[in-house]
């Protein structure tokens, strides 16, 4: 009877130990993956800003990139502030909370190394 228990309980063991480096190589790969697409999506915006003032002659590089900055402050600011439909992002309570403090340490910055802009873009753009 004690070996069976003990049995069971390797069993046990092991099959926890292996589910743990299987959730952890998925996840590796899940944030890697994230990081490398973050940085496509960038890519593709600054693409489009770029493109944008030659469509547009009135408007200047400065001009779109600064309503691009503002346009992005506003949306970090909501979700800082909790304001956006968390249901349609599906997020649990965790990642709920740490994409309020990312935010948050987002708009610190952008306020601590632009005033000017980010009170303009409070205001107007």
């Amino acid at each position: 009877m004690k070996s069976i228990i003990a049995i069971f309980l390797s069993g046990i063991a092991i099959g926890s130990a292996a589910s743990y480096f299987i959730m952890a190589y998925q996840w590796a790969i899940h944030h890697d993956a994230s990081a490398l697409t973050t940085r496509g999506r960038t890519m593709v915006a600054i693409s489009d800003l770029l493109f944008e003032p030659q469509k547009k002659q009135s408007i200047s590089i400065t001009q779109v990139l600064e309503k691009y900055v503002c346009d992005e402050y506003r949306r970090q600011k909501s979700i800082s502030e909790g304001a956006i439909d968390w249901e349609s992002y599906g997020l649990s309570g965790r990642a709920k909370k740490e994409a309020m403090e990312n935010s948050m340490r987002y708009v610190m910055q952008a306020d601590a190394y632009n005033p000017p802009l980010m009170e303009r873009c409070g205001t107007s753009l």
